[in-house]
């Protein structure tokens, strides 16, 4: 149980410098979903609710808040009519990799504080929590996050 207050107190401030360099004020979950959107594709909001731990009311409130700034929009599935996809707009990419750019320039610069050695283990450790998580995360279903990325 030491893992989060460790990681939390590591990583917290990179992630709340990047939030404010970014100075687009965006929540952590707008922001979250925007790297998510932008990494998977277009998502359903459960899936996207569910991948940020968010209440339907909560979700629906930070889509339209993001809609309304022009980041994402809502797509018809085209086979299904209840279903609606929440999809990056080319402004929502646009934002989404600038985050990305940020938060990557900020976890550099706290990494660079480890020597070479101690960067390759903890580089190793999180590949091996991240396929552990995967294998958890996936037990059971085959469905993938979003729809795809098509980068082009």
């Amino acid at each position: 149980m030491e893992f989060l207050p460790l990681y939390h107190r590591a990583f917290g401030q990179v992630f709340e410098k990047a939030r404010e360099e970014d100075q687009k004020r965006y929540s952590k979950n707008q922001s979250k979903a925007l790297m998510l959107l932008n990494d998977h594709g277009a998502m359903l909001p459960s899936r996207l609710g569910s991948c940020l731990n968010l209440q339907r009311g909560s979700l629906t409130s930070m889509v339209d808040s993001l809609a309304e700034s022009g980041y994402v929009e809502r797509e018809p599935d085209e086979e299904d009519r209840r279903k609606v996809w929440i999809r990056l707009t080319e402004n929502g990419k646009f934002e989404a990799t600038e985050q990305r750019t940020i938060l990557q320039k900020r976890l550099a610069q706290r990494l660079s504080q480890l020597d070479l050695s101690n960067q390759k283990k903890l580089h190793q450790g999180l590949e091996l929590v991240l396929e552990t998580l995967h294998l958890l995360v996936t037990k059971g279903t085959t469905e993938p996050l979003g729809k795809g990325v098509h980068h082009g």
